[in-house]
């Protein structure tokens, strides 16, 4: 398989990231998006470097993503550590033929609680984590409708992520995953999960809270503005907007960093249209409802 990693900083993280590919995948070939241009060419000899163009997670990835033509490629976070059968267990449920698919596996935080299970899109017009906090043995919903996977860690193919066109650039950092995952459903790309196939997250170790609240608020007006039309985008807008709201009542801490993340959104360009149809009903993409998604904001 190939491995892109992108990398701002820390050279533990990315270390301990390399280390446990190569444990459970003796002959992953390894691409590195060195963002932070702090690394050498032979510094990580199981690696080919590229250097990033300092633009953001998005633009990282795609730039890397440019020199890889087709196969199976698992973008991973620099903060994320694989469990030694991950391959293994990935491996029992990719498809034998299709090459348009995006692959969600579980990942579990440093405190053993379940990270993800999965991207879903909740009734606020936000992206979460399927099962974010439960105990890690906690059984995975079916019924839960996933959009795909996270950002952090997502296994697709070259093929697949060229046909969309990579991340929207626009986004930098945060809810371009989300956007992805929308445009992927939008023409078709199959959506799996593995729930046997482990990843410990280290959690946000690249970015301040305050940078992680701004471009939460900043991305996620924009994904709105962006993927969805009609009656259910002005819903969505509104519903946003009360979220932020009440969050940045729970957070006062954060309330200037979203504040000027909502005011951004609101007005930037969109440069890039939606690769297919654009979202007329929630029931499309979600099986989240009012009581479920205020339940997940009183418990941040």
């Amino acid at each position: 398989m190939l491995y892109v990693i992108p990398h701002y900083g820390s050279k533990l993280l990315l270390k301990k990231t390399v280390k446990a590919i190569i444990a459970t995948d003796k002959k992953a070939d390894i691409y590195i998006g060195d963002d932070s241009h702090s690394l050498k060419q032979g510094e990580f000899k199981e690696c080919k470097i590229v250097k990033g163009p300092k633009k953001g997670f998005a633009a990282n990835i795609n730039n890397v993503m440019r020199t890889i033509k087709r196969g199976l490629v698992v973008i991973i976070n620099n903060d994320m550590e694989l469990d030694e059968g991950w391959k293994m267990n990935i491996s029992k449920v990719l498809p034998k033929r299709s090459k348009n698919f995006t692959l969600a596996s579980k990942i579990i935080n440093q405190n053993g609680l379940i990270d993800s299970a999965g991207d879903c899109y909740s009734w606020f017009g936000q992206g979460y984590n399927r099962l974010h906090l439960k105990p890690k043995s906690w059984k995975v919903n079916n019924n839960e409708k996933i959009i795909g996977p996270t950002g952090g860690l997502m296994v697709t193919t070259a093929e697949t992520f060229h046909m969309l066109n990579g991340f929207d650039e626009q986004f930098e950092s945060y809810v371009e995953d989300t956007d992805f995952n929308i445009r992927a459903r939008n023409i078709g790309v199959k959506v799996l999960f593995c729930e046997k196939a482990l990843a410990i997250h280290k959690g946000s170790a690249t970015y301040s809270s305050d940078s992680k609240q701004y471009y939460s608020a900043r991305n996620t007006i924009l994904n709105i503005r962006k993927n969805f039309t009609g009656t259910l985008k002005s819903r969505l807008m509104f519903r946003n907007f009360y979220y932020w709201r009440l969050k940045r009542a729970i957070k006062p801490q954060w309330s200037k960093a979203i504040k000027k993340g909502i005011q951004e959104g609101l007005q930037m360009n969109i440069d890039r249209i939606n690769d297919g149809a654009k979202i007329e009903s929630l029931n499309e993409i979600s099986t989240d409802n009012f009581l479920k998604s205020f339940w997940r904001l009183l418990n941040l």
